[in-house]
């Protein structure tokens, strides 16, 4: 009877043990990724004054104001167990690299000012996005295409990008992207979009904490053709330079926050006239932006398989004649991982 107990009760630890060993097997790893954010934007213009005349606003894609509220759900498979170590949880598969593919799915719902200066009150953008990331010894390549939709003019639209770079060791790596794309708006506007960025991920270990800094630098080009639905001279081209970076400061694995910054330049040419309100429209002409945007972002995770994040975001964009916006944006998400 003794020798039984002592059999059961080595059974049962031996049990206990293999099962603690399958829980923290599994914890220590995943296989997918879920991920939802909840984004809120308010966006005020401040209008300059010239005398007792208010400066004319031309049509442009480059500005819209009132407030904006978008969700962005995505999920992510990986063809292999993502390890979570000692190194920053929330950039686990930088150090694993596993091969994997990632849909995403955004709405966004943007209602203007009521104002005459708004040229459209209330429009939804809908947008469908699917990436394959794979990992090539110490290659990088990654292929994505992106469809959306916006209920306002009828707008569909479509971009295609590639990605191609490399680790160059352990915490750094570096690559580059080109995408081509282009939207229809009916009756009769055409867009054809093309873009060409460099990104740059790297961590620097101090002690048993982490530094990672990121920097993007890019521009984007846009050609437009309104057809004979607008009178302009010469078809309307759009351009941007904009550069990136920010560091996230991880004094434990599972907790990662810093600061990041935007800023760059856009430029349209040829802006086509339109009557807002009772203001009146000029002549055709070049409207430009400065764009400066800081943002604060936090990241925690109080299990490996679950984290919350949190940001603010602040813009300022101020046009070269009439006018400046500025956006306040907060954000928070959910991560959940398998």
């Amino acid at each position: 009877m003794i020798l039984f107990n002592v059999l059961n009760r080595s059974l049962l630890i031996q049990s206990i043990i293999g099962l603690s060993a399958i829980v923290s097997s599994q914890a220590n790893a995943y296989l997918f990724e879920a991920h939802t954010n909840f984004n809120r934007e308010d966006s005020k213009i401040h209008l300059r004054k010239s005398g007792d005349q208010t400066k004319a606003l031309s049509f442009s894609p480059l500005y819209a104001f009132g407030k904006t509220k978008s969700w962005t759900t995505s999920a992510k498979f990986f063809f292999g167990d993502v390890e979570v170590t000692e190194t920053p949880w929330a950039d686990a598969n930088f150090f694993s690299r596993k091969n994997n593919i990632t849909l995403t799915y955004d709405i966004e719902d943007f209602a203007g000012e009521a104002s005459d200066y708004v040229i459209n009150d209330e429009q939804t953008t809908q947008a469908v996005d699917l990436q394959l990331e794979l990992f090539l010894g110490g290659l990088i390549l990654k292929v994505g295409v992106e469809h959306d939709k916006t209920d306002f003019n009828n707008n569909r639209g479509w971009m295609g990008s590639v990605s191609f770079g490399g680790y160059f060791n352990e915490y750094h790596q570096l690559y580059g992207s080109i995408g081509f794309g282009r939207d229809n708006a009916d009756p009769s506007i055409d867009q054809k979009n093309f873009r060409i960025w460099n990104h740059y991920r790297g961590f620097i270990p101090i002690g048993t904490h982490h530094l990672k800094v990121h920097a993007d630098i890019g521009i984007d080009f846009k050609k437009l053709d309104y057809g004979p639905a607008v009178d302009i001279k010469g078809d309307p081209d759009y351009m941007s330079l904009m550069l990136k970076a920010g560091i996230t400061y991880f004094p434990i694995p599972q907790l990662g926050f810093g600061p990041e910054l935007i800023a760059g330049f856009e430029r349209y040419d040829n802006s086509p006239p339109v009557l807002l309100g009772l203001i009146e429209i000029g002549e055709n002409d070049s409207e430009s932006f400065r764009k400066l945007s800081l943002a604060f972002n936090l990241q925690y995770f109080p299990v490996e398989q679950l984290a919350f994040s949190a940001g603010v975001r602040l813009t300022d964009r101020e046009h070269n004649q009439s006018f400046e916006i500025n956006t306040k944006s907060l954000n928070a998400g959910l991560t959940l991982r398998f």
